[in-house]
């Protein structure tokens, strides 16, 4: 017998554009996912709008993304290498710097 999670997997998507509106049409309706935000730079950005209709929390900052909807799994659809090596360059939990440089513990899925 398989059992599946109560709890769905939180996922946040990063890029609103053409990927992040077809990741989120794709999520809404799944019962083992729940998507917690969704962030772009572009406030007319049409995941934003669909997010917005859906009650799910949107964002301009990717950093304020990933420190507010902790723990998640964070999707790059921004077609932007350099979200990876942002991510990448944090210091790791419970390092020293780490309380001072920004969010992680967030798993980051590369979708360019």
């Amino acid at each position: 017998m398989v059992h599946l999670r109560e709890d769905p997997h939180r996922v946040l998507i990063l890029g609103a554009g053409q990927g992040g509106s077809a990741m989120l049409n794709m999520l809404l309706n799944e019962d083992l996912v729940e998507v917690v935000g969704i962030a772009d730079r572009r406030p007319d950005a049409p995941a934003i709008l669909l997010a917005k209709e859906n009650d799910i929390s949107t964002y301009h900052d990717i950093d304020n993304a990933l420190k507010e909807c902790m723990p998640c799994v964070a999707f790059n659809l921004t077609g932007n290498e350099m979200v990876c090596f942002f991510r990448s360059s944090r210091p790791a939990p419970g390092d020293p710097s780490a309380e001072t440089a920004g969010p992680w513990g967030c798993p980051l899925v590369d979708c360019r």
